[in-house]
């Protein structure tokens, strides 16, 4: 039985065109009209062949039939993660104006995935990409293939504990203080999203934003902080105003990732990121043990 059993005939138009280009750029998807696993009927049909046509040994044997079950696997997984994006998008969503080039790209890193929380991860990145909400680059996709579900977890966490200015920040001070201890972020976790490619982490500089306006806005969730010049924490020096931003970036491929997060408001981290914000003193991020 599949794992993926859809009933296609009450999906909306952007639905059924995402799976047929879908198909029509990678090849073998099954079609709305014809939701099927053909991978192991392929399978049996290569070893039939090649044993009409050749005497092959047992092991040449067992290599075809691995082949023919890890290209089943490979084919349910894309299927699933296609089946998973077709019903999350909207009546205005365009998969037909993705480029042939991005999806068998896509394809090529997705195949391997056949985790369920990483599907899912995987069909956030499809959907958004058919709904023209985000883009994710090659070198995106190709971190993504290297995360893991915990890996995942750890970064929707930090997604969490990101203020948004005219740009997201992932607002990293001091990882002896509670708020990040409490949510699972230390250095380790910090240090292994930064080998992945999804964040900066730079532990003994303190970042600042500039902008040339007035004033600053940090936004999380439904709060807001606005910081005018006269505060003590904004810098100014040669027409431009800056303010302390922690530790941490977002890489281009943590940026483009971010969009997919579920996020979910952390109890105190606005007071906290305000108070260090408006009185925090530059200092080197403190690393525990």
């Amino acid at each position: 039985m599949p794992l993926v059993n859809i009933e296609m005939g009450n999906w909306a138009e952007p639905a059924t065109a995402l799976i047929n280009h879908a198909s029509n750029a990678v090849g073998g998807l099954a079609r709305p009209w014809q939701i099927r696993r053909v991978a192991r009927a392929q399978g049996d049909a290569r070893i039939i062949d090649a044993k009409a046509t050749i005497e092959i040994t047992d092991l040449e044997h067992r290599a075809i039939l691995r082949h023919a079950r890890e290209e089943g696997q490979h084919q349910d997984n894309m299927e699933r993660i296609t089946y998973l994006a077709a019903s999350r998008l909207s009546a205005d969503a365009k998969p037909e104006q993705i480029s042939v080039d991005w999806l068998r790209n896509f394809y090529r890193n997705a195949r391997h995935i056949s985790g369920d929380a990483m599907q899912q991860v995987w069909a956030s990145v499809l959907a958004k990409k058919s709904e023209q909400a985000a883009d994710f680059s090659p070198i995106t996709l190709d971190i993504l293939s290297k995360i893991d579900e915990d890996d995942a977890a750890a970064f929707e966490k930090i997604c969490s504990l990101t203020l948004q200015f005219d740009t997201a920040v992932p607002y990293i001070f001091s990882l002896v203080d509670n708020i990040y201890l409490d949510n699972g972020i230390n250095f380790d976790v910090l240090n292994n999203l930064d080998k992945i490619g999804v964040i900066n982490i730079f532990p003994s500089t303190h970042l600042f934003l500039s902008s040339k306006n007035m004033p600053f806005k940090a936004r999380y969730f439904q709060n807001e902080l606005i910081i005018t010049k006269q505060f003590k924490c904004v810098r100014e020096a040669g027409g431009k105003y800056s303010i302390g931003s922690g530790h941490a970036t977002f890489t281009r491929a943590g940026r483009q990732l971010s969009s997919i997060c579920q996020t979910t408001e952390i109890p105190g981290f606005f007071d906290y990121a305000s108070d260090r914000l408006l009185h925090g003193h530059v200092a080197q991020l403190k690393v525990t043990e």
